[in-house]
C-alpha cells in the first residue's frame, strides 16, 4: 500500500538481485447486489504477467501507461484503467503488455487460491 501512486508519479524500490514475477488483479464491473457477487461475477487474477530481471547496479525501469476504457453495466457505467505496462533494462525496452486484460490464462475470482485473496471476515 505505501507504494500506490497517482498518475504521473514515479517511485523508485531498492530490490535485491533476482527475477521477479509480476500478478495483477482485475476487475471488470458487473451488476451485483453485494460484494462477494460482484467479486465472483467480475474479479480475476492475471498470474505471472510480467517477469522482470533486476541486474546489480544497474536500473530497471517498469513504465505503466492506464488508458481509460468505458464500461457499463445495466445501471451504472463504470471508466476502468487498462494498465499498460513496459520493462527497460540498460537502454532496450520490451514491448508492452497489459497486465490487467482478462484472457483465457486469467483466473476467476472463485477459482483462485492464494496469497493475494482476502477471505470474508479477515482483516487485511
Amino acid at each position: 500500500i505505501p507504494y500506490l501512486t497517482r498518475f504521473g508519479e514515479t517511485r523508485k524500490l531498492e530490490l535485491p538481485e533476482g527475477d521477479y514475477a509480476i500478478t495483477c488483479i482485475g476487475f471488470l464491473p458487473k451488476t451485483a447486489f453485494s460484494v462477494e457477487k460482484a467479486l465472483s461475477k467480475g474479479a480475476y487474477f492475471n498470474r505471472n504477467v510480467m517477469t522482470v530481471h533486476v541486474t546489480a547496479g544497474k536500473t530497471t525501469t517498469l513504465a505503466i501507461k492506464p488508458v481509460i476504457r468505458k464500461q457499463a453495466t445495466f445501471f451504472l457505467t463504470f471508466f476502468v484503467p487498462e494498465l499498460l505496462v513496459s520493462s527497460t533494462l540498460d537502454g532496450v525496452t520490451a514491448p508492452e503488455i497489459s497486465f490487467n486484460e482478462k484472457s483465457a490464462a486469467s483466473i476467476n475470482w472463485d477459482d483462485y487460491v492464494g496469497d493475494l485473496k482476502f477471505q470474508p471476515g479477515s482483516k487485511p
